[in-house]
């Protein structure tokens, strides 16, 4: 797609030979190994499957759904030893894993309560450590369980939209498998996976798609048991294909994941992914798997049918232009995309491709307005009719002849691969674009500004990306914003590595509750970071908008019940979150449960026996603010 993998294709439309990246995906299936976690040999549903497009991975699992209930009792889907309990705030939450003696393991995430001997020593343990979160291992057959013993009760611990069970299996080496290839009788689906939008991107300077330079969306529609584009689409160039289509199973409404999705023109393979494993080192890539610059401005999340620059994932088979067409012969072609769920059943969209060289006039009146914008290595310039556009470089400036015109716009092109510009204007002004490094992987770069130092290591990026980043003082609130990057564009892969240096004089005392926040609209979320004088670093994954705040605010407790039977409280904190609490009972430590999706804090005693005496509750915030509570038990 960039600049750090830029090829030039010299094959015609489609090479016959074909780029396999696809992992094993021919382990045998014991059908009757596992049995169904929860609610055994009823019918259940799905909320999400395994393979499903979250933001930044991919579905590890099976969602399933408790009907909104909690406590439903969780089943050892097979004989073998509890080899690792997780508990934490977000994520899984309460997890429980099981490792089988076939090799693999089955994971229970989101649960309520952990059943039996288990749970009696998890909780000693929290008691000892004086810690509700842990991620315990335990060797083999310390606890042994049976297929179909109670190990756990469903929750909504962690990070969970609502009630339900989140259900793994993975092979001997942690790799996810899909858990519907065991063909439980508990789950039905009969129902194809559904098309929605068809998304053609230009690769390069030449592509035109119905006449213009933009990526552009077709709706797709449905005939009997077919779908269609009912136009057929005019392009030119290399291009590169997106889809937006998911798989529904018997009777839910949720979208989960196509297993299967295939490419081909005039019946010659294009673009192949089958996601049968899945390698938690690999999840991060998903964001080169979908368009997520489209994500960003629309909520969609269209699979690339062509093998993107920097993505590492191994379940792909694609031409020898790696998916991407090059429609440079005046003709027809026929496109055919196949889509398959788990269970075989099969969706199928047809269209037509003129290929035809693209006029300079185009009779539309798309997209118009007076812009600079990015489309992958390119700037396209939208200006007024009759407009001349000046390129200036440090050597030399470049007039720009226009590529297209529609009925009240000029279209002008640059490749970024020849250069920054040091400014871009028409015939009377400059327009407002910048960018100030061209960055590229494998390789460790350092911005430097008034303002910010940015270090990308040689593994911080997926692919080049053309940086720029700013500084804003509002004088009158005292409040600075560091804008760094493109969040829709420059996504990275690992964390980078960045200084702001503040032009506002804190001393020491107020650096102590000063930290950096993530911009979100009016939203702020905590990050943290390490003063030195007035320059404050932190390490990040997330391009965007930062700025520096002061939390000086004490955490708030309100008690919900203090009874000899339970203590519970509710605890918030308005802008660093809650960073530590900790209850005592008579001075004693007590165990308290907390989902942070309610700000609710319960007692886990170890033993049962009435509370008496007095509570002491101490929550602490990220800034080092705490708030202290007091009161006799009635």
């Amino acid at each position: 797609m960039k600049l750090s993998n830029f090829i030039s294709i010299i094959t015609l439309l489609i090479g016959t030979q074909l780029y396999a990246i696809s992992a094993d995906s021919t382990a045998k299936v014991e059908e009757d190994y596992y049995m169904f976690p929860i609610r055994p040999n009823q019918v259940n549903t799905l909320a999400g499957n395994m393979g499903e497009l979250r933001k930044t991975h991919f579905h590890a699992g099976l969602d399933i759904r408790t009907g909104g209930q909690i406590g439903l009792p969780v089943y050892a889907a097979a004989d073998g030893y509890i080899s690792r309990v997780g508990i934490k705030s977000g994520g899984y939450g309460k997890a429980l894993y099981i490792t089988h003696y076939n090799g693999e393991t089955t994971v229970y995430g989101h649960l309520n309560k952990l059943n039996g001997d288990i749970g009696i020593h998890v909780k000693s343990h929290q008691y000892s450590q004086r810690n509700l979160y842990l991620n315990k291992y335990f060797k083999k057959n310390v606890f042994a369980v049976k297929k179909g013993q109670i190990i756990a009760y469903s929750g909504n611990s962690g990070s969970s939209a609502g009630p339900h069970l989140h259900f793994e299996i993975r092979d001997k080496n942690q790799q996810v498998l899909n858990p519907l290839k065991y063909h439980f009788e508990e789950i039905r689906d009969t129902t194809p996976p559904i098309f929605k939008k068809l998304a053609i991107t230009p690769k390069n300077i030449n592509s035109r798609i119905n006449g213009v330079f933009d990526r552009e969306i077709f709706t797709i529609s449905k005939k009997k048991n077919h779908y269609v584009l009912e136009d057929t689409i005019t392009m030119f160039g290399k291009v590169g294909f997106e889809l937006l289509a998911f798989d529904k199973l018997d009777d839910a409404n949720y979208k989960c994941a196509i297993s299967e999705i295939t490419f081909e023109v005039d019946g010659i393979l294009v673009f192949n992914q089958k996601i049968d494993t899945l390698n938690f080192a690999n999840q991060r890539n998903i964001l080169k798997h979908y368009n997520y610059p489209a994500y960003k401005s629309s909520g969609d999340k269209y699979h690339k049918l062509y093998l993107d620059d920097g993505n590492l994932l191994p379940f792909y088979k694609t031409n020898a232009t790696k998916g991407i067409l090059s429609l440079d012969k005046p003709g027809i072609k026929s496109g055919k995309i196949t889509i398959i769920d788990v269970f075989g059943n099969k969706s199928i969209l047809t269209f037509s491709v003129r290929i035809r060289k693209p006029d300079k006039d185009v009779k539309t009146t798309f997209h118009q307005g007076n812009t600079v914008k990015n489309i992958e290595n390119f700037l396209v310039i939208q200006q007024p009719l009759t407009s001349v556009i000046q390129i200036e470089m440090a050597d030399k400036v470049n007039i720009l002849e226009k590529i297209y015109s529609s009925l009240e716009s000029d279209y002008f092109l640059w490749d970024l691969r020849n250069g920054i510009p040091n400014m871009i204007s028409n015939s009377t002004e400059n327009l407002d674009y910048k960018v100030q490094s061209i960055i590229v992987p494998d390789q460790k770069y350092t911005y430097y500004s008034e303002e910010i130092e940015a270090t990308f290591h040689k593994n911080s990026l997926f692919d080049t990306i053309y940086f720029k980043a700013d500084y804003k003082l509002d004088s009158e609130k005292n409040l600075e914003q560091f804008n760094i990057g493109n969040i829709a564009t420059d996504f990275l892969k690992k964390n980078i590595n960045i200084v702001l240096k503040t032009k506002i004089n804190r001393p020491d005392s107020i650096k102590q509750k000063t930290s950096v926040y993530k911009r979100n609209g009016n939203n702020h979320s905590y990050v943290g970071g390490v003063w030195n004088d007035n320059k404050i670093s932190f390490r990040t994954r997330d391009m965007g908008q930062y700025t520096i705040l002061t939390d000086s605010l004490a955490p708030t407790i309100s008690a919900v019940k203090i009874s000899s039977n339970s203590i519970s409280f509710t605890i918030k904190d308005d802008l660093s979150g809650i960073a530590k609490f900790d209850v005592f009972v008579n001075n004693q430590w007590m165990l308290m449960d907390y989902d942070y999706k309610t700000s609710k804090i319960w007692s886990e005693p170890l033993t049962i026996k009435d509370l008496e005496g007095e509570v002491r509750l101490r929550v602490v915030d990220n800034a080092g603010n705490e708030q202290l509570f007091f009161s006799e038990i009635p």
